[in-house]
């Protein structure tokens, strides 16, 4: 580490849990998503139009899988999670 000029760290879990949240997006500006413990509703955050797109891209832009275990990278799982989290199925929109 001694050649290191920055060092960058979470405190989100990914160090020490290995998992990633998504909490926020960024369409020319940043938008949080401020009900994410409870049932997400996409459309609250973005366009309708927009929404379908970002959906299909967190499910088909993957290749991690949620069941019967969780496998692949941390962004991807944590992608599909939001999707699940709306109360959607990835698999079905993939």
């Amino acid at each position: 580490m001694g050649g290191a000029d920055v060092i960058c760290s979470d405190k989100t879990g990914t160090l020490t849990l290995n998992q990633m949240t998504l909490k926020c997006y960024y369409n020319s500006r940043r938008v949080d998503f401020q009900n994410y413990d409870s049932n997400l509703n996409i459309r609250e955050y973005m366009k309708e139009e927009f929404s379908e797109l970002f959906l299909i891209q967190c499910c088909a832009n993957s290749a991690a899988v949620l069941r019967p275990e969780q496998k692949g990278s941390s962004t991807e799982i944590a992608l599909i999670k939001l999707v699940e989290q709306m109360g959607l199925n990835y698999e079905t929109i993939r």
